[in-house]
């Protein structure tokens, strides 16, 4: 992407995300009735997700699913357009729990999983 047409990377301090372990968490699961997040995450979860986690959290029926950080945005561009090591296993996992939850595959050919 040109850098005219590249998102400002914020530089000023703001609140991640950290797993219990302390490296920071890029997957951020949501489904009614819970969510790893909420409507203060804005700045962790876009507003997009942090909208959907809201809902989620106040029951609404929300399908399950998972937002990126804006963490893995600020990665992109600061580490030469390329994702952090910690991002696949994440989204593995949250692929694989987001199949549970729907009670289907990802790429299963008679009732695939669509995300």
């Amino acid at each position: 992407m040109p850098p005219s047409k590249r998102p400002a990377v914020r530089k000023t301090p703001r609140k991640t995300s950290r797993g219990k372990s302390g490296p920071p968490r890029y997957v951020h699961f949501f489904a009614q009735g819970a969510a790893d997040g909420s409507r203060d995450d804005r700045d962790l979860l876009g507003g997009k997700g942090a909208n959907l986690a809201e809902m989620g959290n106040l029951g609404l029926p929300v399908p399950p699913g998972f937002t990126l950080s804006t963490d893995v945005c600020g990665w992109y561009y600061e580490h030469g357009e390329s994702y952090p090591r910690k991002l696949q296993g994440q989204v593995e996992g949250a692929l694989a729990r987001l199949e549970k939850e729907m009670g289907k595959r990802f790429g299963d050919p008679e009732d695939p999983l669509l995300v």
